[in-house]
């Protein structure tokens, strides 16, 4: 599929479309030049290069756009243009170690410097925050696109990418003259279709008096913090939705056997209706006998071997930064796509 990286008529691409034409030279207005927003995309691009260059400068590169943003004019008042700027955020950068890896909590506030040791990709925060994912889910970061000379213009090609799910191959007892009956391969298959992925986005607003009081450096670290852990309620989200749309059978552990799962292999996550919960005399948490967690982003419980489930996540969370007001109010929107993947729904049942 040749993919020239535009973006749709959604939300997305209304706002990328808002932030660019308010960026665009207006000569006379003053408005926030295109060079400008090239500046702030830089300062991004110069921290996706190098993972460990936020613990080598004073401020990281999301400060630094976030500062320069803050800075700039406000725009035109006459056209309705607003100061903006584009940014992004890589599932390869490193923000400030602050989620613990057993909870997935925050667990301290965030100082604006921190050595390179105390710090952690943004992935790795995912992994330690997402339930599912905890219980086993496939995280799947999809590839950048490749570029393709075509001679004229470059475009891109994206890579084909999915999660596979390989069982046992049945082997059966057979006569010496009798023929072997052929078998259904035992390799099931979820692939990528990256325009039918779902769109998840959030819109925030960072004031002045926080900035004041803490530090571009130390609010950008909270922000990081504050998506990351969001994003991983998302795909928690994008994956327990798409198993309920599958509406799967209830839970027993003779189902599990057929499917030849380990019942080590099984874990359970139950929502908000408390479905089949019940707690042991150990303090453990179960849901159908099967040891679980709370997650408060769906209503049923499900038992699973999570392994054979997964959610694709683009490398890069987009970010759009507009200055409101002349204070420095920033607000900032983000954008990512997400794709539940169920390569193997015999092994994802309903706990009731």
């Amino acid at each position: 599929m040749i993919d020239t990286r535009g973006y749709g008529p959604g939300q997305q691409g209304k706002e990328y479309a808002a932030a660019l034409e308010a960026s665009k030279p207006r000569p006379g207005l003053g408005c926030f030049y295109a060079a400008e927003v090239e500046y702030a995309r830089g300062a991004i691009e110069e921290r996706t290069q190098d993972t460990n260059s936020m613990s080598k400068h004073d401020q990281n590169a999301l400060a630094q756009s976030l500062e320069y943003t803050a800075t700039r004019s406000l725009g035109d008042t006459r056209t309705g243009s607003r100061a903006a700027s584009m940014a992004s955020l890589s599932l390869r950068d490193m923000l400030p170690s602050l989620i613990d890896a057993d909870t997935g909590r925050v667990k301290r506030i965030p100082p604006e410097n921190l050595p390179a040791g105390e710090r952690s990709s943004l992935s790795a925060a995912l992994l330690s925050s997402a339930r599912t994912l905890q219980a086993g889910a496939q995280l799947i970061v999809l590839p950048e696109p490749q570029v393709i000379d075509t001679g004229f213009a470059p475009m891109t090609q994206n890579l084909p990418s999915g999660l596979i799910a390989i069982d046992a191959a049945e082997f059966v007892t057979v006569s010496p003259d009798d023929e072997i009956p052929e078998s259904a391969l035992a390799i099931s298959e979820a692939m990528i279709d990256r325009d039918a992925g779902t769109q998840y986005g959030l819109r925030v607003k960072v004031g002045r008096r926080q900035v004041k009081s803490k530090g571009w450096g130390t609010v950008a670290n909270e922000l990081m913090t504050s998506i990351v852990s969001g994003l991983a309620r998302a795909v928690d989200r994008e994956l327990l939705t798409a198993i309920a749309a599958t509406a799967p059978p209830a839970f027993t552990l003779p189902a599990a056997a057929v499917a030849g799962c380990r019942f080590s292999e099984l874990r359970a996550l139950i929502g908000t209706d408390g479905t089949a919960a019940t707690v042991n005399a150990t303090g453990d948490l179960n849901a159908a006998g099967v040891p679980a967690e709370l997650t408060p982003v769906t209503a049923g419980s499900y038992v699973a071997d999570w392994t054979r489930t997964g959610v694709a996540v683009n490398d890069e969370i987009s970010l759009i930064l507009h200055r409101l007001d002349v204070t420095g109010t920033l607000e900032v929107t983000a954008f990512i796509d997400l794709h539940a993947l169920l390569p193997d729904a015999g092994k994802v049942w309903a706990a009731a």
